[in-house]
C-alpha cells in the first residue's frame, strides 16, 4: 500500500529490502516508542545517515555512531532542511 502526502510517499512494509534500500540517501525514523527497532539495523548496515529519536530503550548504544543524528523536539524538518547536496 502506498500513501501519498505531498512530495513523500509511506510505503510500508516491503518483501525486496535491499533493492529498496540501496536507492535511499538517509534514514528517518521519528518513532517516540519502539522496543528493537530492526529498521535502524538495516540502515546503519547501508551505511545511511539516519534521524532518530533518543529513546531510553536504545540506552547509550547509538550515541557515538558518527551516522546517528538525534532529534531533539521537532528538530527533524530543521535537521533535513540543512543537509548539504553534493
Amino acid at each position: 500500500m502506498r500513501k501519498n502526502l505531498k512530495n513523500n510517499i509511506l510505503w510500508e512494509e516491503r518483501d525486496d529490502v535491499d533493492s529498496f534500500m540501496s536507492c535511499m540517501d538517509l534514514f528517518a525514523f521519528p518513532s517516540l516508542k519502539e522496543l528493537n527497532p530492526i529498521s535502524i539495523k538495516e540502515a546503519l548496515s547501508w551505511n545511511m545517515p539516519c534521524y532518530i529519536n533518543r529513546l531510553e530503550t536504545y540506552g547509550a548504544k547509538y550515541d557515538n555512531h558518527p551516522l546517528i543524528n538525534y532529534i531533539e523536539n521537532d528538530n527533524l524538518f530543521n535537521l533535513l532542511n540543512n543537509i548539504p547536496y553534493v
